[in-house]
């Protein structure tokens, strides 16, 4: 009992430190006596190459998928030490991007109320309830943009109310915020992420809109990591980082039992995971020609999180080259050694080589493909990074990576990649893509195991005088390899198409519309959904601080068989949606 208390203490004083650093990313004058950054137009909302199946990162009635303009647009984020190789350890740089600030921080309150009306609340196959939801939205924004503090924070406490009482009254947290603090010039940095998202428990039942879904299968997450940094350049020789990072996820969330009985296995439940790492990296500098190369070790310890990763650890060092063929072809190669331990039912542990070989492509300045074929993590597997600038007005992303991870981790090493663009959209720091998965979304439940994740995206967007069309697809898939003692591990599976468009009607008023498939499966349960859903509406502005938005969603979910999933098993439903928000900037 006293154990459980000291665990319970420990856990709260981490979440308190959640709320010091997210503020840290929102008052940095008292630190760096600068301002905090500038202002941006598109952070209350997914950008326009998220998928219909996203959802809206703040909740603020505009539509995921429709920001100010798509983040997928020709701009590319800065590239610093560590962005040529692998993602810099604390982080890559915050790149705000646009023109000199005018003010030196902005910060910008709004409040939304948003009335959405269904014909079936739950997505259920029995009988169909209609409710009406309520939600008062308050938000805040802040952006900086100094030569000491670069970055953007957003908080917005969703208060939803139930007419009809098919659920509770609820508050929903989002939090997303990504700052960068220069201590020293071009010496001393602090990298700080903050992130607080809604995301699925049973699998292949998340819906449009999590107002939907009962909360008994929603998790709240929370994910915080703080980074300083020291960098020293050796002229034009050779360049070094060393760092620290503290990295804090924490999700709440219900257990659920597969079965009705009390001794059925279950999936969610709460964890907090704690993970300290030390990292360093030596890179070549420009007297080396064509020859670059950057050796790197790093050492992560996990505390909490369940059995699979507390008192576990990953370890890593590796030396990297790369030789530029031509001016537009290198080729990588790499080797290293690895010691991984994990816990749980069949403990998971590597321990020996890492290699790895492939290509880098540079066509063009607005072009780059990075293919590449290696080890990591106990097994063999491809990984691609692609941005292609078809044309001028086209441009195609493409990603695809495996990995022996966790729920809390993925999502934890996901926010340590990302960069914010010129209008405040987050976006990965290697290509430039938007970052639906930061909403929340998809169709795989929350595991509290660890699992080979394969992952894949590739996006294709073309912008016309006053249209912008998208297609992407997405495959997500998870094999267990160990999991927590009365846990069940069980794969699963996930492959969505969707279609995205947008049309500018007028200065102030776009269309949009999208249609999205999803074929959800788990082999373990032998169970299997498929999901359509269609969205189309309006977005206005009346004046300069006040705008509205009125959109339908149609959701159909057919072809649901429960194998042996029991209660968490999809089934075969129908909804309508109809979702009318107005939103005051003050």
């Amino acid at each position: 009992m006293g154990m459980k208390r000291t665990i319970n203490g420990r856990i709260e004083v981490h979440r308190a430190a959640f709320l010091v650093a997210a503020g840290l990313l929102a008052s940095g004058e008292a630190m760096a006596r600068e301002g905090i950054a500038l202002g941006t137009g598109a952070a209350t909302g997914l950008s326009a190459g998220a998928s219909p199946f996203a959802i809206n990162s703040v909740g603020v009635g505009s539509p995921a998928g429709v920001g100010a303009v798509a983040p997928s647009s020709p701009l590319r984020p800065d590239v610093r030490l560590g962005g040529f190789f692998e993602t810099p350890f604390g982080g890559p740089p915050v790149n705000l991007g646009g023109t000199a600030p005018i003010r030196a921080y902005t910060i910008t309150p709004s409040l939304t109320v948003r009335v959405l009306a269904t014909d079936n609340v739950r997505l259920g196959a029995g009988r169909r309830e209609g409710e009406i939801i309520t939600s008062l939205i308050p938000t805040i924004t802040v952006a900086a943009d100094t030569a000491r503090l670069r970055g953007n924070f957003t908080y917005s406490p969703n208060f939803n109310f139930y007419l009809n009482d098919t659920q509770p009254s609820r508050v929903d947290h989002r939090i997303f915020g990504v700052g960068t603090l220069t201590v020293v010039p071009d010496m001393l940095y602090v990298d700080v992420r903050a992130l607080g998202t809604l995301s699925p428990i049973n699998p292949g039942q998340l819906q449009n809109d999590p107002l939907n879904e009962n909360r008994s299968n929603l998790a709240q997450n929370y994910f915080l990591s703080v980074s300083p940094y020291l960098v020293h350049r050796f002229g034009s020789v050779a360049s070094a980082i060393v760092g620290y990072q503290f990295s804090y996820a924490d999700r709440q969330a219900q257990s659920l039992r597969i079965a009705p009985s009390s001794l059925a296995p279950t999936i969610g439940g709460s964890q907090a995971l704690i993970t300290n790492t030390g990292y360093a990296a030596l890179r070549t500098g420009e007297d080396f020609g064509r020859l670059a190369m950057e050796a790197r070790v790093s050492g992560s310890a996990f505390s909490g999180g369940g059995p699979v990763t507390d008192g576990g650890h990953r370890a890593l060092g590796v030396l990297e080259m790369r030789y530029a063929i031509t001016r537009t072809i290198s080729v990588l190669a790499e080797g290293g050694y690895e010691n991984l331990r994990f816990g749980g039912v069949r403990p998971y542990q590597v321990d020996g080589p890492v290699w790895g070989a492939g290509v880098r492509l540079d066509p063009s300045p607005n072009t780059t493909i990075t293919l590449r074929y290696r080890r990591r993590d106990g097994f063999d597997s491809p990984s691609a990074d692609a941005r292609v600038q078809v044309g001028p007005r086209t441009v195609l992303f493409g990603r695809y990576l495996e990995q022996a991870t966790t729920s809390l981790r993925q999502t934890a090493d996901l926010l340590s990649t990302i960069t914010v663009d010129e209008l405040g959209n987050a976006v990965d720091s290697r290509t430039g893509a938007p970052s639906p998965e930061l909403g929340g979304a998809g169709f795989l439940g929350s595991q509290n195991g660890l699992f080979r994740s394969r992952r894949g995206t590739a996006s294709v967007t073309h912008f016309f005088d006053v249209n912008t069309l998208t297609l992407q697809y997405i495959r997500d898939q998870r094999s267990p390899l160990s999991v927590a003692p009365g846990q069940v591990a069980f794969a699963q599976q996930s492959d969505t198409i969707s279609v995205i468009g947008q049309r500018q009607l007028g200065p102030v008023t776009n269309a949009f519309a999208s249609l999205g498939y999803s074929w959800n499966r788990s082999g373990t349960f032998n169970s299997r959904s498929e999901t359509v859903i269609g969205r189309a509406g309006l977005t206005h502005r009346f004046s300069e601080t006040l705008s509205g938005s009125v959109q339908y969603w149609l959701t159909q979910r057919s072809s649901s068989v429960a194998g042996t999933s029991g209660s968490l098993a999809p089934s075969d439903a129908k909804q309508n949606s109809l979702i009318g928000s107005l939103t005051a900037r003050f």
